[in-house]
């Protein structure tokens, strides 16, 4: 019992110390892709105008994306001040929590030994790497994700643990819209192919969970609405309806990043 404990303590703590050798030190980096500087503008303008409901670009209410990212990036900026650090701190700590929460996942899916391996390959992903330095998206969904997985998949489920994993579904919807869905369809296909559809089929799973998520991801769509009408309404959804009028390579590289971490 004291060796598989040690043992485990050992994987998190290489796991740890991989995060923070790898990811960490990167938040000090100057530069930033356009859309990063962007967003940390967004972020920047939450914490100048105190207005935490309307995302700001420019002083113009920036409609694009969901605010849950720049609520992220804002609230780091209130603690440790305008520095470009505060803005990547909120990515590499995401970047961390996903290996473990990763490690967690395989664990309960297969064993310990895949879980570790499987936070090792993409702790090392050159992608994953690249995407973790700098302000986007795509690290604090995938960590989303994988949370919600884990919750979904917890081989001792208790109210708390569904409640979270609708939680976690409504918080990828206000960090990048739509997609942040996505794990309920892993979930299906993971059913489908695993032969175990039992936790969808529990009245446990869905009692109280999509009302939590309705109301998590519906309170602020709700506000906007109210606040900014019809051009909130066009230029958030008018976004989402370009992507996908756009061809098809144009589509299938929307998806090509996020699908890569899977």
């Amino acid at each position: 019992m004291t060796s598989s404990r040690s043992s485990r303590f050992s994987d998190w703590f290489l796991l740890a110390w991989l995060g923070l050798v790898l990811f960490l030190p990167r938040t000090w980096e100057g530069s930033a892709s356009s859309d990063a500087l962007r967003y940390m503008e967004a972020a920047r303008e939450m914490t100048v105008t105190g207005d935490w409901v309307t995302p700001r670009l420019g002083g113009d209410p920036y409609f694009k994306k969901p605010p849950l990212f720049f609520w992220a990036m804002a609230a780091s900026v209130s603690i440790f001040g305008d520095h470009p650090f505060s803005y990547r701190l909120v990515v590499g700590l995401a970047a961390l929590a996903s290996l473990l929460l990763l490690a967690g996942l395989g664990k309960q899916v297969w064993d310990g030994e895949t879980g570790l391996l499987s936070a090792l390959a993409l702790g090392t992903f050159v992608l994953f790497l690249r995407v973790a330095s700098s302000c986007r998206f795509s690290v604090p969904l995938v960590m989303l994700h994988i949370l919600a997985l884990r919750l979904a998949l917890d081989r001792r489920p208790t109210t708390a643990k569904r409640l979270g994993f609708w939680a976690a579904l409504a918080a990828g919807v206000l960090l990048k819209g739509p997609i942040g869905l996505l794990p309920f369809g892993v979930l299906l296909v993971y059913a489908f192919l695993a032969g175990d559809s039992s936790f969808l089929r529990k009245k446990a799973f869905w009692l109280g969970g999509p009302f939590l998520f309705l109301l998590l991801a519906g309170a602020w769509g709700l506000a906007m609405w109210v606040r900014h009408g019809d051009a909130w309404v066009q230029g958030a959804f008018g976004e989402l309806a370009m992507r996908f009028s756009q061809p098809k390579l144009a589509k299938a590289h929307y998806f090509t990043s996020l699908l890569r971490f899977y």
